[in-house]
């Protein structure tokens, strides 16, 4: 699977912002939470008049499915009993887990941006985990046992984590805590990990999902005010720098190519 596109990353943002605006604040009379938004629980659509014939388009329409696990908001704190009940990979921390509110599909958003931009489950490595486990003593399965990795009390287990998409490899795989373990094959089939770093803009947003504090955690409200409207921007912004890093590397490449042959030439000679 090629690197997804920076536009792609920005326009799921937008469909999902929008999509959980309405959920939390304008349906109905009182607001409801979706509680399980991962990447299997967003459809991707050609955009109206897209033809075929035109290639795969950067900019998507993306919708929000799945509403099985959605539940009401509740008025009170004291009404809020329902424990957390979507996928553990996308959960939020586990002091947010005793009860159902907004801010956890806010956390699972950017969970899910995470795996779209790096291919990985947005969670605390096996490998990680497994040192914090017997550090204390405790049992973990072996890292080759992918059976029992699989198990749903361990994936209840193992914390969601934030991992910065401006990033390079180097510094996920050294200070992020990326391994083998997390990486999605169906990403990367038959081949290693990758990764070429977004920008810090889109960072900025994406981090302030991953708030630990759920009272300064951005709000669905709070980004279609904010970061919405700012989009088609940043869209435009996107595409002008990914055509020049494209024409940089095919520079690159033509010049790599040049040299080669000119050393041939002279080895021959």
């Amino acid at each position: 699977m090629q690197r997804i596109s920076e536009v792609t990353i920005w326009k799921c943002l937008h469909d999902m912002v929008l999509a959980l605006d309405y959920l939390h604040n304008k349906c109905e009379n009182y607001g409801y939470t979706h509680n399980d938004i991962k990447p299997d629980n967003i459809l991707v659509e050609l955009p109206k008049g897209w033809k075929m014939e035109d290639g795969i388009p950067d900019e998507p329409v993306f919708r929000l499915t799945d509403f099985a696990r959605m539940t009401r908001e509740h008025p009170t704190e004291s009404a809020q009993l329902t424990r957390f009940c979507g996928t553990p990979e996308y959960a939020p921390p586990f002091n947010e887990r005793g009860a159902l509110r907004p801010s956890g599909d806010i956390w699972a958003l950017g969970g899910t941006l995470q795996t779209l931009a790096l291919g990985v489950y947005p969670i605390q490595s096996h490998e990680a985990f497994s040192d914090s486990r017997r550090s204390q003593e405790k049992f973990v399965p072996h890292l080759i046992d992918k059976n029992a990795w699989k198990k749903s009390h361990w994936r209840h287990l193992i914390p969601t984590t934030f991992r910065p998409l401006s990033a390079t490899k180097e510094e996920l795989i050294n200070d992020f805590d990326v391994h083998d373990s997390i990486v999605i094959e169906e990403f990367y089939p038959n081949r290693p990990w990758e990764h070429k770093p977004y920008s810090k803009r889109l960072d900025r947003w994406y981090q302030w999902m991953f708030e630990k504090d759920e009272k300064k955690r951005a709000t669905a409200k709070i980004l279609v005010r904010y970061c919405v409207p700012a989009i088609a921007r940043k869209i435009l912004v996107a595409r002008e720098e990914e055509r020049a890093l494209e024409c940089f590397e095919r520079a690159k490449a033509l010049r790599d190519e040049i040299v080669i042959k000119q050393q041939s030439r002279v080895a021959e000679v």
